[in-house]
């Protein structure tokens, strides 16, 4: 195998081994608390409060309208059953008569709105415990996925460090500090030489390079710095 092409194969080992690198990362991710879970759940216990909060307003505004509704009847029954007998009085208790149903009359408003506030929180409620339900269950697939994947993925990562470290003896230490030094600066490092133009930078070589790369010599691009493979 060239020198060119032994380390466009390490390239690639490289690049893979990141990938596979990533994955472990991820399902190591995935153990902890999810947090769209944790969003979830957070939403959840809020709107829970919340619906607690407004059924306990409501029953306090129950509360209150009986209570009026109680003095009405009291008024009213004073004023029609004649033992009310005095104008003055008379007049005071329908005055207070009117007055309470006024007030019963807002508290109903209130009421309606408030109950109509307690429906809509009480659908968000019902559509925020139906999302977090299938958020745990797919979060619960996906680490069951990786368990078991995670066997698979660890011999891929040892059987790659492997390949790489036996291809990479194959060369020269110097060779392997280039291909380093280009890795670090350039993606793709080694770049294919196409009808004499580097395809890195997409500029045309000259023959002196493509002589010397033929001649199984490690070549850069004079222009972007890669390592040229024919």
């Amino acid at each position: 195998m060239k020198v060119a092409e032994a380390l466009a194969a390490i390239e690639t080992f490289d690049l893979r081994h990141q990938a596979l690198l990533g994955e472990q990362a991820e399902a190591a991710q995935r153990t902890k608390t999810d947090p769209t879970v944790r969003q979830l759940r957070q939403r959840r216990a809020a709107l829970d409060t919340q619906v607690q909060q407004q059924a306990s307003a409501l029953k306090q505004l129950e509360l209150e309208v009986a209570e009026l509704a109680g003095r009405v009847k009291s008024h009213e029954k004073a004023i029609y059953d004649g033992s009310v007998r005095h104008p003055a009085d008379l007049q005071r208790r329908q005055h207070e008569l009117e007055t309470l149903r006024v007030k019963i009359q807002g508290l109903e408003e209130t009421e309606l709105s408030q109950m109509e506030a307690q429906e809509q929180t009480s659908a968000e409620l019902v559509e925020v415990r139906a999302q977090l339900i299938e958020r745990e269950q797919e979060v619960e697939r996906l680490r069951a996925a990786d368990r078991a994947n995670a066997p698979k993925l660890a011999a891929e990562i040892l059987a790659g460090e492997e390949e790489r470290r036996q291809l990479a003896e194959s060369l020269a230490p110097s060779q392997l500090r280039t291909y380093e030094r280009t890795v670090a600066r350039r993606r793709p490092a080694v770049a294919k030489v196409v009808n004499g133009t580097c395809s890195g930078c997409r500029l045309p070589l000259p023959s002196r390079l493509l002589q010397e790369a033929r001649q199984d010599q490690l070549v850069t691009c004079e222009n972007c710095e890669r390592i040229l493979l024919l």
